[in-house]
């Protein structure tokens, strides 16, 4: 059984944080398993896909170098077409880390502001994609006037109070007085 087939059987089954963190150390170790993991993220087998960017996205925590602007630009566009929420979070949880394209497509942009308006969307993502467009609106401020009019007129009552925190933080920190919106 050659490696790539070992990490393909691993993926695919049941897996917990022990086999991530271990195939992470064999990332570092070994380059070449990044590039045959990244390339299993677009794989038609969700369970691979999802536990392949679940490694990616532990080794974005301490290796952002091996995440180059076309490793970046392919994610995104991954994100914007999967339906599937996990896949969709750990993508999110990457994209915080990395320094984001200067020209990040405007098709992504508008997936995460309708992922902050979406009753639908798990909190996690919410919660990320309001995160991401202040990221992106620090190197394009008009798009944090936009985030803070999203926030504000999302509807306490119905979002959850880790929603409402990180509501409460963008705003915070863009320096809007939300009670003045009440």
């Amino acid at each position: 059984m050659t490696d790539n087939e070992l990490l393909i059987n691993l993926l695919s089954s049941k897996i917990g944080i022990k086999e991530v963190n271990w195939i992470k150390e064999n990332t570092t170790v070994n380059p070449k398993i990044f590039d045959f993991l990244f390339k299993q993220i677009s794989n038609e087998n969700k369970t691979i896909a999802w536990h392949s960017l679940w490694v990616l996205e532990k080794l974005s925590k301490t290796n952002l170098s091996y995440f180059t602007e076309k490793h970046i630009k392919a994610i995104i566009e991954i994100s914007i077409s999967t339906p599937h929420f996990g896949i969709q979070r750990l993508i999110y949880t990457i994209l915080l880390r990395v320094n984001l394209p200067h020209n990040t497509p405007t098709s992504f942009i508008n997936k995460c502001f309708d992922q902050i308006s979406s009753s639908k969307s798990p909190i996690s993502i919410q919660c990320t994609a309001a995160k991401i467009i202040e990221k992106i609106g620090n190197k394009n401020p008009d798009f944090l006037q936009e985030l803070a009019y999203t926030l504000q007129n999302t509807d306490s009552n119905y979002c959850s109070k880790g929603f409402q925190n990180t509501k409460k933080n963008i705003l915070k920190r863009l320096n809007i007085n939300m009670n003045t919106f009440k």
